[in-house]
């Protein structure tokens, strides 16, 4: 796999700036833990529209009413 290299600007003194200089200073792979983040935002992106789907299923299994144990469990029976 090949690579490509990004630069990236962030504004001067803030918490950006102050963390990829300490990471700089401590040796750290930047572009390691850039990855590592990004994948991990698109998990968790991925996580939250499966939740906002679960959402709109209840809003069409209650319609302004109770949810029964079995729809409840039907939805969190995971957690």
């Amino acid at each position: 796999m090949g690579r490509v290299i990004y630069t990236i600007s962030v504004p001067e003194h803030s918490v950006a700036d102050s963390k990829l200089k300490a990471w700089r200073d401590e040796n750290i792979n930047i572009s390691a833990i850039l990855c590592m983040l990004i994948e991990e935002s698109e998990d968790i992106v991925m996580h939250n529209n499966a939740l906002k789907q679960k959402i709109l299923r209840l809003k069409e299994l209650t319609n302004d009413r109770r949810m029964t144990v079995d729809e409840w469990n039907e939805c969190f029976g995971m957690w």
